[in-house]
This record gives structure tokens, sequence and C-alpha cells, in this order.
């Protein structure tokens, strides 16, 4: 392979031109080409890119030799064609989430990449946003304990347009494939895979889910709730819940950069409880309105005594795109077909975990009496 490593984007959309710009804060990293279904999207992401190649049909990127890696932006509808088309031209594949629209496109999408002996992963950057790292990281180390719940959510008021990219039946969307995907891969990631899962659904008037709801169950018994919605602006954060703290990821979800831990509270000695009493009994007794603010604040207060609350910063450049293209150069300049981080498996995993909650409402592995 050449020095460096070029990027070829198939599709000219502004999450392709976000991550184009966000590639180029990566040593060595161009965006080397560009291909769109409209000629005129395909010039103007070319001309912001910095004058990058235009190529006139999707077929001639992936056959394109000057380029190492293929980044696939498309509609969800149209990700097993063009995943496809990249794979059976020798091509490594990033490709933007969610991976495919159905579980079977996802299994032969696998079956394709191993095939060819390809590599091949699903865009997921949340994963690789270094928050999150940090988050599965310190969880691992046990600084919360065992973790006993996960809750996520995801959700923007967008308004209500049939043939919108959000709203279009037609190109696979909906709140679940658009938003859901996101809580729903934290969930995995920090906790493995789920034994028994439910959702509830509300429907946008074409029938497609504009907001959801999923619980989840996992072999250690600890559960998630993951919301989404496009008809109402959550607040779009996480928490990791164990038993002897918890994590929190500041909004937005998919790229955080703060990450808080909360530590549950210790058994005091009589002394301190004696001195902190005494500070919020003085603070009642001046006045009715200082009651009232004692109540508010007292666990602020209690934080604050105890040093219970810390928080740390991981800020990043840009969008945060560069941080999974990095890790899709890693593993292909490696010879590796898969990453770690992202695995193709699970990406095929998450699809069918979505399809049985749409399909079925419920699951339950190895469960006969159900959820």
């Amino acid at each position: 392979m050449r020095e460096g490593f070029r990027w070829g984007l198939l599709g000219a959309g502004q999450v392709a031109r976000n991550f184009g710009r966000s590639v180029t804060l990566l040593p060595g990293h161009k965006v080397a080409a560009v291909a769109s279904r409209g000629a005129a999207r395909a010039k103007a992401t070319a001309t912001e890119l910095g004058s990058i190649r235009n190529l006139n049909s999707y077929a001639a990127l992936a056959a394109d030799p000057d380029i190492d890696a293929i980044y696939v932006s498309t509609p969800a509808a149209l990700h097993r064609e063009h995943v496809a088309l990249a794979l059976e031209a020798g091509k490594p594949v990033l490709c933007e989430k969610p991976f495919t629209v159905t579980a079977d496109e996802a299994r032969e999408l696998a079956a394709l990449a191993e095939r060819h002996g390809t590599f091949c992963m699903e865009a997921m950057w949340m994963r690789f946003i270094p928050a999150i790292r940090a988050l599965k990281e310190r969880i691992v180390a046990g600084e919360i304990g065992e973790v006993r719940m996960l809750q996520a959510e995801l959700g923007f008021s967008v308004p209500y347009e049939p043939e919108s990219q959000y709203y279009d039946i037609e190109m696979g969307c909906g709140a679940l494939l658009e938003l859901g995907i996101y809580p729903l891969s934290l969930a995995y990631y920090v906790l493995g895979r789920p034994e028994a899962g439910q959702i509830l659904t509300g429907n946008a008037p074409n029938g497609l889910d504009a907001r959801a709801t999923i619980t989840l169950r996992f072999p250690s018994g600890t559960l998630a709730s993951l919301s989404c919605g496009f008809d109402q602006r959550l607040r779009n954060r996480a928490i990791v819940i164990g038993t002897n703290g918890s994590f929190e990821l500041d909004a937005p979800l998919y790229a955080p950069e703060r990450l808080a831990l909360t530590k549950s509270p210790q058994p005091a000695s009589k002394a301190l409880e004696a001195q902190q009493g005494g500070l919020l009994d003085r603070l009642s007794n001046t006045s009715a309105m200082l009651t009232r603010l004692r109540r508010r604040h007292a666990p602020l207060l209690r934080q604050l005594v105890r040093r219970e609350r810390s928080t740390r910063s991981y800020p990043f450049l840009g969008f945060g795109y560069q941080f999974e293209a990095a890790e899709v150069a890693r593993c292909v300049l490696a010879g590796l077909r898969e990453s770690t981080v992202m695995p193709l498996a699970e990406s095929v995993e998450i699809m069918e975990c979505l399809e049985r909650l749409r399909t079925d409402g419920c699951f339950a592995d190895g469960n006969e009496t159900g959820y």
C-alpha cells in the first residue's frame, strides 16, 4: 500500500462531507474521490473537500486503484447494494449506520466480506469517541462496581414530512433505525448480548415508528432502558449505574466530551455525620425560605462535602468521525478483516435483535415462558 491512506466517498450528503473534513485531521489521510447519484451534489462536495476527484459512478469509485477504503453514506435501504459493490471490487468498507435495513441483508454482507477476505465495518462512530472508550475502560476497571442498569436516550423534534430522510418508508428510516441504533449499540458495547427484550413504539401518520422504548435484560440480570424519537427532544444522554456508583455521559449521546462519575455514599463516621448535619440544620433553622433551599440543594451539598462527584473531559477536534477512520486504517494496514471495537458479527446481532423486536415486540432466549 502506498504511503498514507486514501478514502473514497460513496455518497455526497452532509454526513459524507463531515466525514471528509474529519479525515483531514488524521496525519496521512485524505479523501481522494467522491461519487454520488446527483452530479451537482458530488461536485459541491468535491469542491468543499479540496477539489478531490469527482467520479461519475459508484462502480468507477469501487474500481479506482487509488483508493484504500470506501465510506458508504447513502440511505440505509441502499447499503446492501453499495457495500456489496465495494466488497466485490476488493475494497475495504466503512458503512454508515444502520449497517442494513434487515438482518438478512446484514448476514449477506458479512458472508460476502468473509468470502472475499475484505475488511468491513459498520460506522458506529460513537464507539470510538474518547469519552465512550473511557466509559467502558473505567467500567471494566470496576470503578462503579457491578453494573445494574443502563439508561440511554436520543431524540429530536423533526417536523413530519413523509418524503424526508427521517420518515421515508422506502429508504428504510424510522426512529429505531435512524436514532435507536445508537443507544442499542451502546448497550451491546457496555453490557454484551441481551437474553431478553421488549419494545413499545408510537407511529407517525404513515405508520413509520416515530418513537420507541426498548427494555433489555442481560444474563447478569442487568437491565437497560433505551428510548428514541423523532417527535420529541430527549435529554440525549446515558447513565450507567453500578453497585458503587454511576457514570453519566454528557449530551450528545453519540459524541460526548464529558464523563461524570458519582460514587455511592459510603457510611460516614459519626463525627462527619454530625458536622454535615449541623451545617444543614443551621441552614434550615434560619427561615422558611432557607428550609426550602436546603431541601432542594441538600443532595448537592452532600456531594460537595463528601466529594462524591467528579467529571473528566475528553475533548476532540471536529465532528469525531476521525476516530473510526483511524481504526479502519489501522485494521486494513494490519491485514485485519474486522475491528474488535465494532465487530461485523455484532452488527449482525444488533440487526437481528432489532428485527425480532420490531416483528414480535419481545424475545426471550432460552426461556419458554417469555420475557
